[in-house]
């Protein structure tokens, strides 16, 4: 299973990025092998708006099982999500990574409708 985290930089202890558009990086997790994948989203930082629905394009092409993030994903962009079988568990604030992982392991996490 592929697992999307927002994070705020490519660190193995970073917290979850409380934002999704405008996260700084994006950590891909493969449960199966056990690694972490970092890839940047600083060009979605700067727009002025639609950068929920471009890390949503880049979320997609990645084709993770789920998302985990600290706050709700925004209406237009959930949508564009709902369109697949990715799931979006929300509530992973103040959380590193793995932080997030065990609180979605224990059932912590609320699954955004």
């Amino acid at each position: 299973m592929k697992i999307v985290f927002t994070a705020i930089n490519k660190s193995e202890d970073s917290l979850i990025d409380s934002r999704f558009g405008r996260a700084s990086v994006l950590v891909v997790y493969d449960e199966d092998t056990k690694t972490k994948e970092f890839i940047s989203n600083d060009e979605s930082e700067g727009m002025s708006q639609g950068a929920g629905l471009q890390t949503a394009q880049k979320v997609l092409k990645i084709n993770p099982d789920m998302i985990i993030i600290a706050n709700a994903i925004g209406y237009k962009t959930l949508d564009v999500i709902k369109q697949t079988d990715i799931k979006v568990y929300i509530g992973a604030i103040d959380m590193t990574i793995d932080e997030a992982y065990k609180a979605f392991k224990n059932n912590k996490l609320k699954l955004q409708n």
